[in-house]
């Protein structure tokens, strides 16, 4: 009886640590038709290649890690509309994004003599880039 206890007791504590579901469940080509979900913004974060493209570029949005980039990654995450702020880690300052309900929104990371350096993009060259880039997907 108390081995049936104490395992019992085990599977509850276990499970109460498992993590919390994926901020984003796309994939790589869902995440390329450009869709939102209802009453929400979509926030594209891409990186090609930028003369550091060995070492990985930690992302942060709000107050939360969401994911590292690589050379020709990109990560999307699902948002509420209004201000969010992004920040990489080396950047001088964060970057406030504002997001707009049905919409996808750009951004280009890179890092440059050592900083992260971010920036908006258009429709078309955040399309493209996204298009010529592999999902990496955010953390939860």
């Amino acid at each position: 009886m108390r081995s049936a206890i104490f395992v019992l007791s085990c599977a509850a504590i276990l499970g109460a640590c498992t993590p919390n579901p994926p901020v984003t469940t796309v994939t790589d080509a869902d995440a390329k038709r450009f869709g939102t979900n209802p009453g929400m913004g979509a926030l594209y974060v891409v990186r090609t290649n930028d003369e550091m493209s060995a070492y990985g570029l930690d992302l942060g949005l709000d107050t939360r890690s969401i994911a590292t980039l690589g050379q020709n990654t990109y990560t999307r995450v699902d948002l509420a509309s209004g201000p969010h702020t992004l920040t990489c880690r080396g950047a001088r300052a964060p970057l406030v994004v504002q997001i707009m309900s049905g919409q996808p929104t750009f951004i280009d990371a890179a890092l440059m003599q050592g900083r992260c350096v971010m920036a908006p993009l258009d429709q078309a060259s955040g399309r493209a880039r996204v298009l010529g880039s592999q999902l990496m997907p955010p953390r939860s």
